[in-house]
């Protein structure tokens, strides 16, 4: 019982004597508290250029990429070992040929009708200076009948020759007359003929240019410097007009598409070219290109590519 009575006495005596400590304590003086005047680094401001940085990633995409496709038919002869999937390529360099025999024939029946036409021109000119001179001579023998027939009629008439001198005589006129109508006729058609020839020349010379330009479509080649992307024809294979060849693209530059966010877009500052007007080069930003880790000499100027909100770097 003891035992269970210390302890509670014990814990009672404390309370007591901290309550008792508490209300006897001396009470503690009260400070007033001083303001604290914070230290801070002014700095004046004043305008100046920032540029903003816009992270993005994009897809890089041939600035041209062709099919090339036939324009002649043909079996093929012979392939450019540069024609070879991802092989390189000059400008204008021949890159497949195509049988040009049937081309070359072309080519030759076409020159000949050209000097035929060309031939027939120089005759019917030489033909129209016979027959001025053939006019000319006709003409001085009527005058020289009609002269004739005067006399014989003066002479008819003095009796002193039978009317049948003067009869021939007018006959041999009349004949004379006839035969400078016929030439006259004959003189008139040669400026009609001379232009039915020169629209023959001139037919055969397109002809001609035709048949040229056609041969020169037997050798496919390319306006640009690129690389092979696909081959799609080999040697002693036909192909005709309008037969896929393979596909090339150009590698002088490349279009670079930069999906953007509006915000994105905004940062950028871009000029708009409204109905296809030309745009201030110089208030482009430039994008800069890196690849594994490390920045690349790679730079390019910014342009709009369509409605979207995909900008294309070129």
């Amino acid at each position: 019982m003891l035992k269970l009575i210390t302890p509670i006495l014990l814990v009672a005596g404390a309370i007591f004597l901290g309550k008792y400590l508490i209300a006897t304590g001396p009470e503690a003086k009260k400070k007033a508290s001083k303001a604290r005047v914070p230290v801070v680094e002014v700095i004046s401001l004043k305008h100046e250029d920032y540029t903003v940085y816009v992270n993005a990633s994009g897809v890089v995409k041939a600035g041209i990429q062709s099919n090339l496709v036939s324009e002649a038919a043909g079996r093929v002869v012979k392939i450019s070992d540069d024609f070879q999937e991802g092989a390189y390529f000059d400008k204008n360099q021949a890159l497949i040929e195509i049988d040009k025999e049937n081309y070359l024939n072309a080519v030759s029946i076409a020159e000949s009708d050209v000097a035929a036409s060309r031939a027939s021109l120089v005759q019917i000119k030489e033909e129209e200076k016979s027959n001025l001179r053939s006019f000319q001579l006709a003409k001085s023998n009527l005058a020289l009948g009609r002269r004739e027939v005067l006399r014989l009629r003066g002479l008819w008439k003095k009796k002193l020759i039978a009317r049948s001198l003067v009869d021939a005589e007018e006959q041999k006129m009349n004949q004379l007359e006839q035969k400078l109508q016929d030439i006259q006729g004959k003189q008139n058609t040669y400026t009609s003929r001379r232009s039915a020839i020169d629209a023959q020349i001139n037919s055969s010379k397109a002809r001609l240019k035709q048949e040229q330009l056609n041969l020169s479509r037997t050798l496919i080649k390319t306006p640009y410097a690129g690389r092979v992307l696909k081959k799609s024809v080999d040697v002693g294979q036909f192909v005709s007009k309008g037969s896929a060849l393979g596909e090339v693209y150009a590698t002088d530059y490349v279009n670079v598409e930069l999906p953007l966010s509006l915000s994105q877009y905004e940062l950028l500052g871009m000029p708009e070219s409204f109905r296809n007007k030309r745009v201030d080069k110089s208030k482009l930003p430039e994008v800069l290109f890196t690849h594994s880790d490390k920045l690349r000499d790679d730079s390019c100027l910014l342009y709009t590519s369509d409605a979207a909100d995909d900008l294309l770097c070129v």
